[in-house]
């Protein structure tokens, strides 16, 4: 059984929307692929990104993720009459059902971070792919983990988390992409690396609200893993980290892009 998404709540698919500018993100990343066929996003959520990938795009869509609470919020949201809505598609990444080659993009952001076995969903992302369609696999490098000065009490607490968790978080997924898309058959390959998170002295307002969202949704898992005193502690402590003048706090965003083999 595949194990749940760590951060499964009630308000993950609000804090997805909060975090991210679809169309600004859709104008950087996709209006530059040429798409010949319907887009595709695993772990859609909300779709919130892939309304602005069609949009760009021009093409159809279809989202996948596990959650029928989060595709029914993206319904829900939808509810506006709209035609141009995209397809919400309740089923697991590294078991798409959908036909080969059925899409001309097929993308992933923030996604692969959270499964046990990332190189398998890229693959299968590749099979539902077109021959010479595109994938965009973006993900994250050195998140929770990567702070200066060191709080060793925050830190192997962090530390000890993430240990226990294997399989559901890695932090430092980023890094793999490129070598998930060469396992993948892609070609044409491009890397982008470039800060996400980058914290200076004291995080503002809104940055420390989704970062209590996140770690709020996080709780049960670290509960887990550490018990709900220590876990609490933890939150606190990375909030307070977080709001402190005198820290730094950041992480790295990889994107790959590629092609799959064929087509023109």
């Amino acid at each position: 059984m595949t194990p749940s998404y760590l951060l499964e709540a009630p308000g993950e698919g609000a804090r997805l929307i909060a975090k991210v500018d679809p169309p600004a993100w859709a104008a950087r990343y996709a209006r530059d692929l040429p798409v010949d066929g319907p887009v595709l996003e695993v772990g859609a959520g909300p779709m919130h990104l892939l309304e602005a990938a069609m949009t760009v795009t021009g093409q159809p869509g279809v989202g996948v993720d596990t959650s029928v609470s989060r595709l029914q919020f993206a319904g829900r949201k939808q509810s506006r009459g709209d035609s141009a809505v995209p397809t919400p598609v309740c089923a697991e990444a590294t078991r798409l059902p959908f036909r080969n080659g059925s899409f001309g993009l097929s993308y992933a952001r923030f996604v692969l971070e959270y499964l046990p076995d990332p190189s398998a969903a890229v693959l299968e992302m590749a099979r539902v792919t077109r021959p010479g369609g595109h994938l965009l696999l973006q993900d994250l490098d050195g998140q929770l983990i990567l702070h200066y000065p060191v709080d060793p009490d925050l830190q192997g607490a962090l530390e000890t988390f993430l240990s226990k968790t294997r399989g559901r978080f890695d932090p430092n997924v980023g890094r793999k992409l490129f070598s998930y898309a060469r396992s993948a058959g892609l070609i044409d390959l491009a890397v982008q690396l470039e800060p996400y998170h980058l914290i200076a002295g004291a995080a503002d307002n809104p940055t420390l609200a989704l970062w209590d969202a996140k770690l709020t949704h996080a709780f049960p898992a670290a509960a887990d893993v550490l018990g709900s005193g220590l876990a609490a502690h933890t939150k606190q402590r990375f909030l307070d980290y977080l709001a402190n003048p005198d820290t730094l706090t950041y992480s790295q965003q990889f994107t790959v892009t590629g092609r799959t083999r064929g087509g023109l």
